[in-house]
C-alpha cells in the first residue's frame, strides 16, 4: 500500500475545492479522447486509447453527504452509495467501460480541470480468491484542458479512501503505478 501525493492532493481537490463552486459549462455532456500510458511496471510503456463520456457533475452537497457517509460509515458503505451512479463512463476505446461515479469540473485561468472517480471493474478471478487488491476498489483520473479541450492527465487505478482520526481525507493506492493521460481532446 502506498500513499501518493498526487492522489491525497487529488482526492482533496475532489472533495474539498469550493473555488468557483461547481463549473457550469455549456454543455453539460462532455465527450474526451485520450491516450493511457503505464509508466512503471509490468506494463510500463504499454498504451491503449480511452474515451470518457461525462453525462452529469456531482454537486458540492453530494461531495460533503459522501464525504460524511465515508467518515462514519467507512468505504463499504461509500461503495455501495456510489454504485447506483452513472455520470458517464470511462474505458478503452471500443468497449462499454465503467460508470463515472463522482465527476466534478473547476474552472482554471487556462482551461479547466476535470476530476473523475469511479468503482473499478474486478475480474472475476480477483474477486473469487480475495486478495488485498479487493479492498482498493475505486480508481480516479484528472484531466487539465484548455480553452480548446486539448491537454493532458493522470490515472491512479486502485485506491482506497478513509478519514483518519483527525478528520483528514487519506488516499491509499494499492501500487505505485500511475498512468499518463496524453493526447487529452475533447471530441464533440
Amino acid at each position: 500500500m502506498h500513499r501518493h501525493g498526487f492522489a491525497t492532493i487529488c482526492l482533496v481537490a475532489f472533495l474539498f475545492c469550493t473555488a468557483a463552486a461547481l463549473a457550469q459549462d455549456d454543455q453539460v455532456e462532455q465527450h474526451y479522447s485520450a491516450v493511457a500510458v503505464a509508466t512503471t511496471g509490468i506494463s510500463g510503456g504499454r498504451s491503449t486509447t480511452l474515451d470518457i463520456l461525462i453525462k452529469g457533475q456531482t454537486s458540492d452537497q453530494e461531495v460533503a453527504r459522501l464525504v460524511d457517509l465515508l467518515q462514519q460509515k467507512g468505504q463499504d458503505a461509500l461503495v455501495d452509495a456510489l454504485s447506483d451512479k452513472n455520470l458517464g463512463t470511462i474505458g478503452a476505446a471500443g468497449t462499454v467501460g465503467v460508470h463515472l461515479v463522482v465527476v466534478r469540473i473547476h474552472p482554471t485561468e487556462t482551461g479547466k480541470t476535470v476530476r473523475l472517480i469511479t468503482i473499478r471493474d474486478m475480474p472475476f478471478f480477483e474477486r473469487f480468491f480475495g486478495g488485498r487488491s479487493t479492498n482498493y476498489p475505486f480508481a480516479m483520473a484528472e484531466l487539465k484542458v484548455d480553452e480548446q479541450g486539448k491537454g493532458e492527465g493522470t490515472m491512479v487505478v486502485g485506491t482506497k479512501f478513509k478519514v483518519n482520526d483527525a478528520g483528514v481525507l487519506i488516499i491509499e493506492t494499492y501500487n505505485e503505478q500511475t498512468l499518463r493521460l496524453l493526447n487529452v481532446r475533447r471530441l464533440d
